[in-house]
């Protein structure tokens, strides 16, 4: 039998590329999408949805319930779900560091730790360090972030890394960018 993943955010730029390559994988993949999510890279037959309001703690969790009742639980989750650009800045709390920790919180309450949590976060929670002696950045750096986005980013890594037992692996990307992207052209063009 194939093993698991759930994939949040996978209707987003990053996550749909993801669940084409678990699918590639042989993985049987869960979409983590909302019920108002736009599906239109989400078209293989392969592909099974997990629809929930990831902001609502409640909503979550009756939804993993269910799940893992229907279909048990995940062996591996890759949490993309997240917010680069906010018009409100308390969302960039709410999206990337809240519905973060009710994910995860979840996941544990219910007794639905997968082997590996892969947690999306961004080279932003390290914020601006080593940009003038274009120095490597090093895992035992203190991250310094000056964005909305990138503290929120680094709050929710913190707290993942305070639990105890809980598998985890962050994943810091740079700006990324290609087809399907709606934001990151738009920044560079202007």
């Amino acid at each position: 039998m194939a093993e698991s993943i759930l994939i949040t955010g996978a209707s987003g730029f990053i996550g749909s590329f993801i669940v084409e390559e678990a699918l590639n994988r042989m993985f049987s993949v869960w979409a983590g999408v909302r019920i108002t999510s736009d599906k239109r890279y989400l078209k293989s037959t392969g592909i099974r949805f997990f629809e929930s309001n990831f902001a609502d703690w409640d909503a979550l969790r009756t939804s993993l319930s269910q799940h893992k009742n229907s279909y048990g639980g995940f062996d591996y989750v890759i949490h993309c779900a997240g917010a680069t650009q906010c018009v409100d800045k308390d969302d960039f709390e709410k999206v990337n560091y809240l519905q973060t920790k009710y994910l995860v919180d979840a996941l544990i309450d219910l007794d639905m730790i997968p082997k590996q949590f892969v947690f999306v976060s961004s080279l932003s929670a390290f914020g601006p360090i080593h940009e003038k002696g274009y120095q490597p950045i090093k895992e035992g750096d203190t991250p310094v972030p000056n964005t909305l986005y990138g503290i929120s980013k680094l709050k929710a890594e913190r707290y993942i890394e305070s639990l105890v037992d809980f598998p985890y692996v962050f994943y810091r990307p740079t700006g990324v960018y290609g087809p399907r992207d709606k934001d990151y052209f738009l920044m560079t063009k202007s």
